[in-house]
């Protein structure tokens, strides 16, 4: 510890603020100048509230723990890190415990313009300047136990925000939504992993809705996430869409998600690995999906409003799922009035090893009319879900792997 207090002194470099753990750290945070650095050093930090305060895009202030070895650990009370209308702030090797409500809750609704601290370069002068809304990134940030069984929360939460990459973060053990994607647009999140707990019985990993546009999911892991890995769609209140989608709102005019992009992620277990409902413009792309308990996908149609469209323009190719004998009950479960033409279906690999003629029960896979499907080809996955067969190749979250003589669980594929 004394080793890692004297690399991070506040005499090593300028622009570092050093908070220890239990200090109150709101106030170094708001007087923080763009380019800053306040690292939390290891042990238990209070929760943090950040309101109205950022730095520029090239200089955001940085919030971090040591290292990944040394992460800082804050103790939830209701919130662990509660952030409005911010600017550009990155959060690092940071730990967030028992939350009652949001791990970490970024709130953007505001509609006035962000006034943020600047110096002039030639002058030296500090003054104000106005900004549009900055971006949130949250790297190496683990949040667990969030909400109770009883109580539904989500470990992150997006309210109105823009530009936020969530990447390479572990969200565990949440009582309803791992990210909830509310109102917001341009999201990232990349190699992130989601371990949903039968304790908590959550609903979704991700899930995107009350106009939500121009989301990346890519590279993630979804174990046991309740009833859907990741839901594009859903059902909201029009006060939670963001106020310009609704200025000339006409009939089957608005989506509660457009544009999502779900690419090479995993999704293992779960009554579902994706769920669609209200989005325009899905592309499910190159995904593994592995035993889930009912359906691969669901798409439905929860609300009747004329307002709200129904679920177009869908794309779904190159992924693998694979099942064990007798363990699914349908690959779709579909509202009515939800038409399979939703859907384009481009070539996908489908394995068993039940008998093909069983699949029946399964009902029918819809078809772009000339694409076929692919169902005779046994991906042979690793211990780590990697397939091993070069017939596999091209389909699924990870690269083949040759197993060579004495590998026993070759490694993840990119």
């Amino acid at each position: 510890m004394i080793l890692v207090l004297l690399a991070w002194s506040p005499t090593a470099r300028s622009g570092q603020k050093l908070i220890t753990p239990g200090q109150k750290w709101d106030d170094v945070v708001h007087a923080a100048k763009p380019g800053d650095v306040i690292v939390l050093m290891p042990g238990e930090h209070r929760p943090g509230k950040i309101t109205d305060h950022g730095g520029t895009i090239d200089q955001p202030i940085i919030i971090r723990g040591v290292d990944a070895d040394h992460p800082a650990i804050i103790k939830g009370a209701r919130y662990g890190l509660s952030i409005t209308r911010p600017g550009h702030l990155v959060f690092k090797n940071i730990v967030i415990e028992g939350a009652e409500v949001n791990g970490v809750l970024i709130d953007a609704s505001t509609r006035s313009r962000n006034k943020f601290l600047v110096k002039d370069p030639e002058t030296e002068a500090e003054t104000t300047k106005s900004t549009e809304p900055g971006s949130v990134k949250l790297v190496n940030v683990t949040i667990r136990n969030t909400g109770s069984k009883k109580d539904k929360r989500n470990a992150i939460e997006l309210y109105h925000a823009q530009n936020v990459t969530i990447e390479n973060c572990l969200i565990e053990s949440w009582s309803d939504v791992g990210v909830e994607i509310i109102g917001s647009s341009i999201v990232t999140i990349d190699s992130c992993s989601f371990m949903g707990s039968s304790t908590m019985n959550p609903t979704a990993g991700i899930r995107a809705r009350a106009g939500t546009t121009n989301v990346n999911i890519v590279n993630c892991r979804f174990f046991d996430c309740g009833l859907t890995g990741v839901c594009a769609g859903g059902i909201s209140r029009f006060k939670h869409f963001p106020d310009e989608k609704l200025e000339d709102t006409k009939v089957a005019s608005i989506f509660e998600a457009r544009h999502v992009s779900i690419e090479k992620s995993l999704f293992v277990g779960g009554a579902s690995a994706i769920t669609l409902s209200h989005c325009d413009r899905v592309q499910i792309n190159r995904n593994s999906i592995v035993n889930p308990k009912y359906y691969v996908f669901c798409l439905l149609r929860i609300s009747h409003d004329n307002f709200l469209g129904d679920t177009r323009r869908c794309t779904f190719e190159q992924n693998l799922v694979t099942w064990e004998p007798d363990s699914m009950e349908k690959f779709f479960l579909i509202d009515k009035g939800v038409e399979l033409k939703t859907i384009k279906m481009e070539a996908n690999l489908w394995w068993s090893s039940e008998p093909v003629e069983s699949w029946t029960r399964l009902g029918e896979i819809p078809e772009s009319g000339h694409v076929a499907q692919l169902f005779e080809i046994d991906p042979r996955l690793s211990d780590q879900f990697v397939p091993t067969s070069l017939k596999a190749n091209g389909y699924g979250a990870f690269s083949i792997q040759i197993a060579q003589p004495g590998d026993e669980k070759p490694p993840i594929g990119q």
